[in-house]
């Protein structure tokens, strides 16, 4: 029996978009659920890594970005949601990854969202995000020690600089933060985001879930090798040089 070439085409595409197979971290749709994010607020969406990537050894699929709502100034003209509800997630899992970062800042061990497992027996547990345990603020200070999380299954994994955010001596970045499914044994049919209602507002890019011990795999989108944040030692010295300075007129003056 011949199989058409369009079929072969269309299963070809399908392997390497899901090249992950069962036991392995799987990335979840979050596209129907994304919307207007601080990144389009700053012009700075193009920065975010779109599709499926690798960072910190785990797949994630991103799409764009989903914004809780965060009692800040940021907000005030135009808040987020409050709550997310029935992500799909279909599948038993250890370990829950969320490639996400705080808008605004709060106290640490604050908690400023949770993430509510809804299994199919009917039942949910929900799984805390503190500030400063997870995530801190997707602002981070560029030439200043920041405090290093309290989690140690949170790290800080992607970094961008723009402008806006040079403005103010910072730059951008989002955190890799695990959490724990407190029954694995039963299959989780969804999952919610729920704002806590504080100062900072969890921001969402991806998530992903999975056993844990999950090999890692190759990153796609390593962390910036330049120094984020930059705290080498600074003498003070002046240093040449050169430019054109213009005047109103656009001429050189």
């Amino acid at each position: 029996m011949q199989v058409p070439g369009k079929f072969l085409l269309l299963l070809a595409a399908s392997a390497l978009a899901w090249p992950l197979r069962a036991g392995q971290t799987q990335p979840l749709d979050l596209k129907p659920f994304v919307g207007p994010s601080p990144f389009e607020n700053i012009q700075a969406d193009w920065l975010l890594p779109r599709g499926r990537q690798v960072l910190d050894g785990t797949p994630f699929q991103i799409d764009g970005v989903i914004l809780l709502y965060g009692a800040n100034a940021a907000q005030r003209a135009h808040p987020a949601r409050t709550n997310v509800t029935a992500i799909p997630v279909g599948q038993r899992f250890n370990r829950l990854h969320l490639l996400a970062g705080s808008h605004s800042r709060a106290a640490d061990g604050m908690v400023i969202a949770r993430v509510r497992l809804r299994y199919v027996d009917g039942s949910d547990e929900a799984l805390e995000v503190r500030y400063g345990n997870q995530v801190r603020n997707w602002f981070g200070p560029w030439h200043k020690a920041d405090s290093p999380l309290l989690d140690p299954n949170a790290r800080e994994v992607w970094r961008a600089q723009c402008s806006p955010a040079a403005t103010t001596d910072d730059y951008i970045r989002l955190f890799h933060v695990m959490l724990t499914n407190p029954v694995p044994d039963k299959e989780v049919r969804s999952l919610s985001l729920e704002s806590a209602r504080k100062a900072a507002g969890l921001m969402v890019a991806a998530i992903s879930a999975g056993p844990a011990d999950a090999a890692p795999l190759p990153d796609t989108v390593p962390a910036l090798k330049s120094p984020y944040p930059d705290l080498r030692p600074r003498s003070g010295e002046r240093v040449p040089s050169e430019g054109t300075v213009y005047g109103k007129d656009g001429k050189p003056d």
